[in-house]
């Protein structure tokens, strides 16, 4: 059936959105979810500070889903933010939900770096038909950096493969404006998703969201340069604000000709 064909009102079916854990166990620039996990007051604090999951007992978790079914639900959304992680946790889960016979439609969501061939088919049978993937970036570099290198070396494209081999949907989680992204590499990370084609794709941009290190960093970092460097750098005539030069500008100046530079105030 064609997603268009889904969207149709009588093909819909009763919806619920559910966790089976809270917080993760990355720390993502991007991302304040594990802020919910904090322990103390600091002002400081970022969502890095408390990469914690706590998970529901898988069992009591598939009772909660029985309930679900009783009440006609037939699609799940597992909003963990990294359901396809550990697999102490998730088995149970799927394993219960086959051997109770719970007919579902699900998805689940993981990073591209976190998926496991030898777990997809289990994924399959028990009813999860969609992994939304955090790609994130099509450069690596811009990847790793997200998380200070935690990110995997792996081949997006392979691993997109593999999911589709199990007849497992793909929606594709994208970001723009990533601290080590440039034009090119926003470039590179839409040629991917052009490329991969998956059934769904979401686009979001960048954003210093309050709790995540980004905001951190610009709350601390960005103050100090605007509101002090800044000031007192141009009261002293200097330019120290090369990071945010534009690319495009320094090669601009770089092309003109000699003799439209000044020399000691004097036309060359």
């Amino acid at each position: 059936m064609l997603i268009s064909e889904l969207c149709v009102e009588e093909h819909r079916t009763p919806f619920a959105a559910v966790y089976s854990s809270l917080g993760c166990k990355f720390g993502c620039n991007f991302c304040m979810i594990n802020i919910l996990n904090r322990d103390n007051t600091n002002p400081d604090a970022k969502s890095s500070d408390f990469k914690i999951m706590r998970h529901w007992d898988p069992m009591f978790f598939v009772d909660q889903l029985e309930i679900l079914a009783n009440y006609g639900v037939k699609t799940i959304r597992l909003s963990d933010e990294m359901f396809f992680l550990n697999k102490k946790f998730y088995v149970p889960v799927l394993e219960e939900i086959i051997k109770r016979g719970l007919d579902f439609n699900m998805w689940a969501y993981a990073r591209v770096d976190t998926v496991r061939e030898d777990q997809l088919a289990l994924f399959k049978k028990a009813g999860i038909n969609w992994l939304c993937l955090g790609i994130e970036a099509g450069n690596q570099i811009v990847r790793k950096d997200i998380e200070k290198g935690r990110f995997k070396d792996i081949n997006i494209r392979e691993v997109a493969k593999m999911i589709n081999d199990y007849e497992i949907n793909i929606l594709g989680n994208y970001m723009f404006g990533l601290p080590e992204d440039s034009i090119d590499t926003m470039k590179e990370t839409l040629d991917l998703a052009l490329d991969l084609n998956t059934e769904h794709a979401n686009f979001y941009p960048a954003q210093a969201l309050p709790g995540s290190p980004l905001y951190f960093e610009a709350k601390t970092f960005l103050h100090g340069l605007f509101m002090v460097e800044d000031k007192l750098s141009m009261a002293h005539g200097l330019e120290t604000r090369v990071p945010f030069m534009d690319n495009d500008l320094v090669d601009f100046a770089m092309s003109c000709p000699v003799n439209l530079k000044l020399n000691n105030l004097m036309n060359t």
